[in-house]
């Protein structure tokens, strides 16, 4: 796939509300299966949201949450646009992100099992024990320094 320069925003969980439900409801609901009722949460509209955009079309997507670490969460990649390093594009950008706002603070993820190779070429070691979340087997990861 040809992919165009992609634009890094900062969403806003009001203003980017249809395209961010959009993104989630395809990758989450449809394809995984999560319940509704577990995918959208009391997080949603404290949490930092993040995009990146090919033209006008938001083709990956993620949030972090903050409670005396950060957390990044919800990662979504379109399905044709996967397995070109396009997660890991917005996962960085997304770490730079949060480091500058706070470079002292520790940034987990809660990896899916499937996911966790992902997440160790992204720099982020295993942390705990694996445990289900709607219904998929996930462990803690946190970023190595």
């Amino acid at each position: 796939m040809q992919v165009s320069q992609l634009d890094f925003q900062i969403l806003s969980w009001k203003k980017n509300l249809n395209e961010i439900k959009k993104i989630r409801t395809v990758v989450f609901l449809q394809e995984q299966h999560i319940p509704k009722e577990l995918e959208w949460d009391e997080y949603d509209k404290s949490a930092l949201h993040f995009g990146l955009f090919d033209k006008s079309c938001l083709v990956a997507y993620a949030r972090s949450i903050e409670n005396n670490v950060y957390w990044i969460g919800r990662m979504a990649v379109q399905k044709e646009y996967r397995n070109i390093s396009i997660g890991s594009r917005l996962l960085q950008l997304v770490i730079a992100f949060l480091q500058d706002i706070n470079f002292q603070k520790d940034i987990f993820v809660s990896a899916q099992v499937q996911a966790i190779h992902f997440y160790e070429k992204n720099n982020f070691s295993v942390r705990g024990k694996t445990y289900l979340d709607a219904g998929i087997v996930h462990t803690d990861m946190i970023l190595r320094r």
